[in-house]
């Protein structure tokens, strides 16, 4: 047996149970749910197009500003003084002559080396192979005319 609250709020809540499930507002339930289908639609397509607008604009904003930084005379002049300062040649000084540059620099001539030599072995491979069979095509049709 349910208990008497249960049964309290189902006898009550009956009539609206009924005019739910009314075919007019059964209707009703499946266009609302159509219209709002539509409408999120549309609005994640507006959204989508708004992001997209908005990044083009701020990245075109990006642009534009780098390169009035870039083209102003104030800053050629302070590259200028940088790379002339006394500080600068020391810091060119101490990363040229630095044993871990050139500990990454012979890395990094090793692996282009090793590289270089894969891709020429792979080669030399794929023509050895295309040469062995030009050599035997032709010692076929030899056969063929000899035998």
């Amino acid at each position: 047996m349910q208990p008497i609250g249960v049964r309290v709020v189902g006898s009550a809540a009956w009539p609206a149970a009924q005019v739910y499930n009314l075919p007019p507002v059964r209707r009703a339930r499946a266009q609302t749910a159509q219209l709002t289908a539509a409408l999120a639609r549309d609005g994640h397509a507006v959204i989508d197009r708004a992001g997209v607008q908005a990044r083009a604009t701020a990245v075109e904003a990006a642009r534009q500003f780098v390169a009035a930084i870039l083209n102003d005379p104030a800053t050629e002049a302070l590259v200028e003084d940088a790379l002339a300062s006394n500080e600068m040649q020391l810091v060119l000084e101490r990363v040229t002559g630095s044993p871990e540059l050139r500990a990454a620099l012979a890395r990094q001539t090793a692996g282009l080396a090793g590289d270089v030599a894969a891709g020429v072995r792979s080669r030399t491979v794929s023509a050895d192979a295309r040469s062995e069979r030009v050599a035997q095509q032709v010692m076929r049709r030899l056969r063929g005319v000899t035998g």
